[in-house]
């Protein structure tokens, strides 16, 4: 895990970055973005997107409030770790089944 640590050679111009959780694979290149509770998910998704110039993937309104960013830019981490609205960065994780013969 990630704790506010810089991700492509930027460190995070915030002096209290968000969490970023798990680590990028290039098999599940998106990045989940959990935000804030008194943060409207919709809205910040597509402000974000357009700030930065993303694609988003899903957003979250029930359970989890938030989005997903598709094939992120890496570049872009320690912009979002210090996004106000941003609570919590999560890369996708790559999960396989085995099936007992």
């Amino acid at each position: 895990m990630l704790i506010g640590i810089a991700v492509a050679g930027v460190t995070p111009a915030c002096p209290h970055p968000v969490i970023v959780e798990g680590h990028f694979d290039a098999r599940a290149p998106h990045l989940h973005v959990l935000v804030k509770a008194d943060s409207d998910p919709h809205a910040t998704a597509n402000m974000l997107a357009q700030k930065y110039h993303f694609t988003i993937l899903a957003i979250w309104t029930h359970a989890a409030h938030g989005f997903a960013i598709k094939d992120i830019d890496l570049a872009l981490i320690p912009l979002l770790q210090c996004e106000p609205s941003v609570e919590i960065l999560s890369f996708d994780a790559v999960t396989t089944i085995a099936h007992d013969s």
